[in-house]
């Protein structure tokens, strides 16, 4: 393999960012809401930043006021017409990374969780 197919490679590998790594205060107001800066082919799903198309992508809940109730239309599978002026969550990360959820609840598994991201409170 030359030279140039190798930094080839290495630019299309996945990011692999540990999750847990970062601060309650990271997943509340960038995990999915800041843009992604990266300039090379990457896994959207294990990166924390938000991507344009990507359905994970979070309102920020300091600019957006809503609350962690999911959005009836979406729910149902179809486009909310409210948008980013809807009262309610629009995905799985704005329902459990409100700030009025996020880790308010005893995770179930304890010790023993091995979620990537667990939204749920560990002793």
């Amino acid at each position: 393999m030359e030279a140039g197919d190798k930094a080839k490679q290495k630019e299309a590998a996945p990011l692999r960012v540990p999750i847990k790594r970062f601060s309650d205060e990271f997943y509340l107001y960038t995990f999915k809401i800041a843009p992604c800066k990266a300039e090379y082919p990457h896994n959207w799903s294990i990166c924390p930043f938000a991507h344009p198309n990507e359905h994970a992508c979070r309102r920020d809940p300091r600019v957006f006021s809503y609350e962690p109730v999911p959005c009836p239309h979406d729910r149902k599978g179809y486009k909310c017409p409210a948008g980013d002026k809807c009262p309610g969550t629009h995905n799985v990360y704005e329902y459990h990374l409100h700030p009025k959820r996020f880790r308010t609840q005893m995770c179930q598994q304890g010790a023993a969780c091995t979620r990537p991201l667990c939204f749920f409170a560990h002793d």
